[in-house]
């Protein structure tokens, strides 16, 4: 594939709305949002069996936000142990674009202040509940 025809996060739009707070957009030099979505399983399997069967039982989100520094101000609002709204648009914010939203709660922040390079900062955090908007939802 044509690197003009490649899809990239650029386009990458990240709102967080803590609870009891207003809405943030996180906005700055992104270098990456990742989304980590994974299922537990449960054996089932027969004594008689001789492989093994499983069944899925919950699933859960790990995300995390990588950025350079300077975006210091909107991030004051995603701390480690807050709650809050994530939405997600990896497309930007128009029509008919994609947009995932979930409950989410920040279970780290980690700032690294490299001698001669830029100031880089990571937030991580895990989905509280279920999706509010997944894979299929289109901003209208």
């Amino acid at each position: 594939m044509a690197y003009a025809d490649r899809y990239t996060g650029r386009d990458l739009v990240v709102e967080w709305t803590p609870e009891g707070g207003s809405l943030t957009t996180l906005n700055g030099d992104f270098t990456s949002f990742s989304l980590n979505r994974k299922a537990d399983t449960v054996d089932v399997s027969a004594g008689n069996q001789r492989s093994r069967e499983f069944l899925t039982t919950l699933d859960s989100l790990d995300w995390s936000l990588s950025i350079f520094g300077g975006a210091e101000a909107a991030l004051d609002t995603i701390v480690e142990g807050t709650k809050g709204l994530l939405s997600v648009y990896p497309k930007g914010k128009t029509s008919g674009k994609p947009v995932r939203s979930f409950n989410a709660i920040v279970t780290s922040l980690q700032e690294t202040f490299p001698f001669d390079g830029a100031v880089e900062v990571e937030v991580s955090g895990i989905r509280n509940g279920t999706m509010i908007k997944d894979i299929g939802d289109i901003v209208t």
